[in-house]
Formats: structure tokens, sequence, C-alpha cells
């Protein structure tokens, strides 16, 4: 298989085991994914007299490439798309000057999507 090759395998093998469905909207286009959380520093809000996290307002989430299929054809993320995971739901978003998404492997195999969490 190869280095490439067992990185893609077990990036898999993280979205199977660590991974949460969800699904993914451009407009009126979605489909499922599954998805999961990237370690890019996040932007959160804190209890300050606890330390405790409240809620996570922006965060990366991880989706394989092959997954991101809208209309019957591949996509790639668009800033204003939607991610749905667990009930709460994010829009992609650049990461301050970054763009919205970044491939997390040599492949390209898996996106790594920065998103942020809509108001309820």
């Amino acid at each position: 298989m190869g280095l490439h090759g067992d990185i893609a395998a077990g990036l898999a093998d993280l979205r199977g085991f660590a991974g949460f469905p969800g699904v993914y909207a451009r407009g009126a286009l979605s489909c499922a994914v599954t998805a999961s959380l990237g370690n890019t520093p996040l932007e959160r809000v804190i209890d300050e007299d606890t330390g405790t996290v409240l809620k996570t307002i922006a965060a990366d989430w991880m989706i394989a490439v092959a997954e991101l299929v809208l209309d019957g054809l591949p996509a790639t993320p668009q800033r204003g798309d939607l991610l749905t995971i667990d009930g709460t739901v994010y829009e992609v978003q650049p990461l301050g000057s970054e763009p919205c998404f970044a491939y997390s492997d040599a492949l390209g195999t898996q996106y790594r999507i920065h998103v942020k969490q809509r108001a309820a």
C-alpha cells in the first residue's frame, strides 16, 4: 500500500472510530457525511470562574473528499455552506487569512473545513 496509502487508510479509520454522522448542505443540496473534529485552535466560550468550556464557537471538521458529493457531483467546501453535527449547525468560513478549507493529507483525500457555530 505504501506510506500515502497507509495514511489515507488511517484517516478513514479515524473517521470510523471518532467520527460523527452529519449533513453537509449548500442551499437545497445536501449529503450525509462522517466528520471528525480537527485540532486547530478553537474559539470557545469559557466560564471565567470555573474554566469550564461552555460551548465551542469555531472549529475544524475533517470530512473525506469522496463523501462531499452534491447533486451527484464532487464538491469542494465553500464559504456559507452548512454542516450539521448532532443538532448543532456550523457555517463554513475562512479562518483568519486562511481559506475556508485545506486538504489534511498529501494525497488530498480529506478536507479540513473551518467552521463557525451559527447563533441559535
